[in-house]
């Protein structure tokens, strides 16, 4: 009898983890839906996937786009550009639809929406039409604007204490520049001043790189700081 109880509960998980499980990412402060996140789990059984959320900061595990996590608890990272990474436990059940029966696995859901809180919000004051990046090699300096001739001024939930700006050529950074600031600092105006940035270096081959600005807080937290413009012209 014992046996029996313990295959009809191993049944019963193996049916839930064919359900689904949802959930709706949005910003902590506004309330719209973050597009882009990653969602990613370890569950009860040690089994982990990864989802990301679409334009409506909807995001699902299910037979279609990615196992479900097992019945019990289950770790998640939910991360975006832009934002704090949450790291969380949650308890999963799959008795979210009132109407679900285990006759019926896709009917079993779990729902488990995230808030996120923004790193960071950025003003653009603009001068002139946005234009985009170029910069010649060995005589101007990296581009750390939002674009061509407009800036821009950030504020941080948590001081700024290093920069470091990029140059990438699919995906792979050929340039690299740790920015140590004088001191921390909650608001950094972009482009950042002269003194602090280098030249493109004169080896640089010619082309269009991708430009990425990650800014480290004083706890350590890393991110990146986006812009519409990061494309950069090098002659």
């Amino acid at each position: 009898m014992k046996q029996l109880g313990i295959v009809a509960v191993g049944l019963v998980l193996a049916v839930l983890m064919t359900g689904c499980m949802w959930g709706v990412v949005r910003d902590v402060n506004t309330g719209a839906p973050v597009s882009g996140a990653t969602v990613s789990y370890i569950d009860s059984q040690g089994r982990s996937a990864t989802a990301q959320t679409n334009a409506n900061g909807f995001y699902a595990f299910d037979s279609a786009s990615g196992p479900t996590p097992a019945v019990g608890p289950a770790s998640f990272v939910v991360s975006a550009r832009g934002h704090e990474a949450v790291v969380t436990t949650r308890q999963l059940a799959y008795d979210d639809n009132a109407s679900g029966s285990l006759a019926n696995a896709s009917s079993l859901w779990e729902v488990q929406d995230f808030g996120l809180v923004s790193s960071y919000s950025c003003m653009t004051t603009l001068i002139a039409p946005p234009g985009p990046m170029r910069a010649a090699r060995g005589i101007d300096r990296v581009p750390t604007g939002p674009d061509a001739v407009n800036g821009a001024r950030c504020v941080f939930a948590t001081p700024v204490a290093e920069i470091t700006v990029r140059l990438l050529l699919q995906g792979e950074a050929v340039f690299q520049q740790r920015i140590v600031l004088p001191s921390p600092s909650s608001e950094l105006g972009f482009p950042l001043p002269d003194e602090l940035v280098a030249l493109v270096p004169a080896d640089l081959e010619p082309g269009s790189y991708e430009r990425q600005i990650e800014v480290m807080t004083v706890e350590g937290k890393t991110f990146d700081v986006v812009f519409p413009e990061s494309t950069v012209r090098i002659d």
